[in-house]
Parts: structure tokens; C-alpha cells; sequence
């Protein structure tokens, strides 16, 4: 089942609302912009494992997902994930854009499989945003591949 929502992702995540928070990320290393500049500051994902230096640029990250248990407090923790579904962040994949679609597709293949029977948190723009993919077509491969959770989709309240 998927969710549409107003209101603030990370907030939410912090408050325990969903079990999962995900967002997209290019294979370059580089979370300063987007909703990915939030993650990095809120949860550090800009030093998860594939985040090391060694693999900027490292294609075989495309399609990848990369996660942690975040402890938010003493009885609350959030998985956070992030998603390479983009190889660069301005140079256009096959699609003509930022955005891979068969990476993203992927990377909701995969956490589908991963976080089965749990609530996940996703950002309003994922891939349409700086990635520029086009919505109607990222809400499809939201559906179809993410079939055995719950998902919530978070619109920043000012759009």
C-alpha cells in the first residue's frame, strides 16, 4: 500500500512513524544537495560504507542500496537507507537525465526484499527532484516493486 502525506520525512523517521527511511543518492559520493544534504546532516549517511572515498565514481554501485540502524534514542531506532539510482548527479544516464530509472527500480527491488512487512519513508521528489525523473513514472516503480511493505510518501508541507 502506498501513502501519500504532507509533512516532514526526517521528522517523522525520528518519531518513529516509519521503521525505514530511504532516499536516492549518486554514485559519486557527494550528498550536498537535495533531500540528501537533510539525510547527511540528520543521519550521517554520507559516511555509510559505500560512501568511502574508495568507491567515488564506482559504477558497480548503481542499483545498490546501502543501510544502517540508526539508534535515535534509547527505545527508538529507524533503519536508513540510501539508494545509488543515479550514477552522477548532472550527467545524464541512458533516460537523457540525472536519474536511472532501471537503478531505481533496483534499489526498490531490493529494499522490497530487505524490509519486508516494514513502514517506509520516502521523499516526495525521489528521482524527480535533482535526478529530474518524471513522478507519474517513479509513483509506478514505487507500486510495483515495493509489494511487500508499507509505503509513506512525505511532501514537504510549503509544495
Amino acid at each position: 500500500m502506498v501513502t501519500e502525506l504532507e509533512g516532514d520525512l526526517i521528522e517523522a523517521a525520528k518519531k518513529g512513524e516509519v521503521g525505514v527511511i530511504a532516499h536516492g543518492c549518486n554514485c559519486y559520493c557527494v550528498q550536498k544537495k537535495g533531500f540528501a544534504l537533510e539525510m547527511a546532516k540528520n543521519f550521517q549517511t554520507d559516511r555509510f560504507p559505500l560512501e568511502d572515498k574508495s568507491y567515488c565514481g564506482d559504477y558497480n554501485k548503481l542499483g545498490q542500496i546501502d543501510y544502517k540502524l540508526i539508534s535515535i534514542s534509547k527505545e527508538h531506532t529507524v533503519w536508513v537507507v540510501n539508494m545509488y539510482g543515479q550514477y552522477h548527479w548532472s550527467v545524464p544516464s541512458q533516460y537523457g537525465i540525472p536519474l536511472d530509472y532501471d537503478a531505481l527500480k533496483l534499489c526498490f527491488r531490493k529494499l522490497n526484499y530487505e524490509f519486508k512487512g516494514y513502514n517506509i519513508g520516502l521523499p516526495g521528489l525521489i528521482g524527480s527532484g535533482l535526478a529530474k525523473g518524471k513522478p507519474a513514472l517513479i509513483k509506478e516503480l514505487i507500486a510495483s516493486e515495493l509489494i511487500n511493505t508499507d509505503v509513506f510518501i512525505y511532501y514537504p508541507k510549503n509544495q
